[in-house]
């Protein structure tokens, strides 16, 4: 293809395939992304390809892949890449590989940084999801950015790049659980507001670590965010820091200890004597007690099992119940962890004097301090669902309201329709999943308008050319005014891309009457010619057609017959 030589296909999807390639002449390997030839035939598919390989094109940064050339060659268009070896973060969760909690806080480091320089960049829409995340083999991260990107589609804003690496840190830490934490990471996704908290999904996590993440992701509303994508950046960097100084704290004691014991060990052989004949007094009752501890401690490990199973059967309950949430699954899944609490404050109230009863104190505490936690999330998550009906019923109003305001060309009344989902919002003001999606609703609704704005124009122009321009044959008028519709919104990044795309539509209708008028005007002129008075009316049509039709193209041909004829 081009300049580059095929020796591998990576993987394919409806619309891409994706190859190795060698490219010579730069002496590299390259990633190669072919339009599949049925994508390429659909011109809305063709336009997103160019448009996101554009906007790749204007990122420049270490944790960014970044894009060689967009072209095509013959009928196949393609975009090469610079290619990296390395796993996806869903390959390595899927795996379920092992991430330690520093190593996890540097990869969500280096996908801010790259999210931030794409974002600073003008990159439309969702920039990463767990398959466009590669950890390299030399331990860098490559953000793939997406092959395409639809028209009209904003750039993501700093809440939606903290909720994102949020989301990517909590996925590294609980191992991928639960199921949907993937769907979390897609702008204006509810599931990112409903995911259980990171200690439940990963028993053990750091309270600090823990709270960072909440912040990030947003999924307690007791919580505030971060008030910017910088701030998340210094709390993740604050949590490497720390772990550092406690690595350097741990080391130095180390060698301290080291320095000690080697003081001690020569008080040892001298003691070793004298402790042996008190020591040998000592093992029979030691060997009484260890066995006795030993029992104990199967006897926990038994328990601590059957208390797991329990709380994981609710883990896999609590995904079902995000799904289809009924009062009776919430119910239930509250019992489970109240048995699994109750196994613990067993064991304690049998063994209440020993160390492993300690042990079973804290694991039953985390669990009680859970279930008010999820009881609360429940309710919230129970409420939406009513909402969610009352949000689809003034959907389908809104969808009816724009249809019927693009037929009449009028514009669409914004402020009717946000105090129509204020009032579905009121009684609901505290229920972070209501409000987050009637927030997003909102935003679809405006972007809506602003298209719907550039629709009514384009339709205004449309309607001109077919009363005005097109029978009197003034296409020049006619391309002008296109060329207005699309200088007016060139400035606003929400209708740019609709502007740019009906500007082109429009273009095309004009240009196709246009070379349709003259290819009729052109074989009467040619028929003329064959008759012997008749070089006069066929210069007459020439001279009509350079003066009326406004297009430099076509007047350029018009003066090169009448050029023809002339030196006839």
């Amino acid at each position: 293809v081009a300049a580059y030589t095929i020796t591998e296909r990576l993987f394919t999807t409806a619309s891409v395939l994706t190859f190795l390639a060698d490219q010579p002449d730069m002496a590299r390997q390259v990633t190669v992304h072919l339009l599949t030839p049925r994508a390429a035939s659909e011109r809305e598919v063709l336009l997103s390809f160019y448009r996101a390989a554009r906007h790749a094109a204007q990122v420049e940064h270490a944790n960014v892949l970044a894009i060689y050339g967009i072209s095509s060659a013959g009928k196949v268009h393609y975009c090469a890449t610079e290619h990296v070896d390395g796993e996806t973060l869903h390959e390595l969760l899927r795996a379920r590989q092992k991430i330690t909690s520093d190593d996890a806080i540097r990869v969500c480091i280096d996908v801010a940084e790259g999210l931030r320089a794409a974002a600073r960049s003008g990159f439309p829409g969702p920039l990463a999801t767990f398959d466009s995340i590669v950890l390299t083999a030399a331990g860098r991260v490559k953000i793939r950015l997406p092959s395409f990107v639809r028209s009209g589609v904003k750039v993501l804003d700093e809440p939606e790049l903290l909720r994102a690496v949020g989301v990517v840190l909590y996925a590294m830490l609980s191992g991928g659980r639960p199921a949907t934490v993937e769907d979390a990471i897609v702008p204006g996704s509810p599931v990112a507001a409903a995911l259980p908290p990171l200690r439940q999904m990963a028993m053990g996590t750091p309270q600090d670590i823990a709270r960072v993440v909440t912040k990030l992701v947003g999924n307690d509303s007791d919580a505030a965010p971060y008030p910017s994508l910088a701030a998340g950046l210094a709390a993740l960097r604050a949590l490497l820091e720390v772990k550092e100084k406690l690595d350097a704290r741990a080391r130095k004691t180390t060698q301290r200890l080291r320095a000690v014991s080697a003081k001690r060990r020569r008080l040892r052989r001298i003691l070793i004597v004298v402790a042996a004949g008190v020591l040998a007094g000592f093992i029979g009752l030691l060997a009484i007690q260890g066995m006795g501890a030993r029992r104990m401690r199967r006897r926990f490990a038994s328990l601590h099992e059957e208390a797991r199973a329990i709380i994981e059967q609710a883990t896999v309950r609590q995904v079902e119940f995000h799904r289809a949430p009924t009062p009776e699954g919430a119910r239930e899944i509250v019992e489970r962890y109240r048995r699994a609490a109750a196994l613990y404050q067993k064991f304690i109230d049998e063994h209440h004097a020993s160390v492993t009863a300690r042990q079973a104190e804290i694991h039953r505490r985390q669990v009680e301090e859970f279930i008010p936690i999820f009881s609360e999330k429940a309710r919230q998550r129970l409420a939406y669902v009513g909402v969610r009906r009352q949000l689809d019923a003034l959907a389908e109003e809104v969808d009816a309201d724009i249809e019927s305001k693009l037929t009449s060309g009028e514009p669409i009344d914004v402020d009717h329709w946000n105090q129509r989902y204020a009032d579905v919002l009121r009684p609901h003001n505290d229920n972070p999943i209501v409000r987050t999606s009637v927030s997003a609703r909102l935003r679809a609704l405006l972007r809506r308008s602003y298209e719907m704005r550039v629709q009514i124009d384009a339709q205004s122009v449309l309607r001109a050319y077919e009363a005005e321009h097109r029978p009197a044959h003034a296409y020049g008028r006619a391309q002008q005014a296109w060329d207005d519709l699309r200088k007016r919104y060139q400035d606003n990044p929400s209708q740019r891309d609709a502007a740019l795309q009906l500007h082109q539509i429009g273009m095309a209708i004009v240009h196709r009457d246009a070379d349709e008028e003259y290819c009729r005007r052109h074989r009467k002129a040619q028929a003329l010619l064959e008759q012997p008075d008749g070089r006069r009316a066929a210069r007459a049509i020439y001279e009509k057609i350079a003066r009326e039709f406004g297009l430099q193209s076509i007047a350029q041909q018009a003066r090169l017959e009448l050029a023809r004829l002339g030196d006839d």
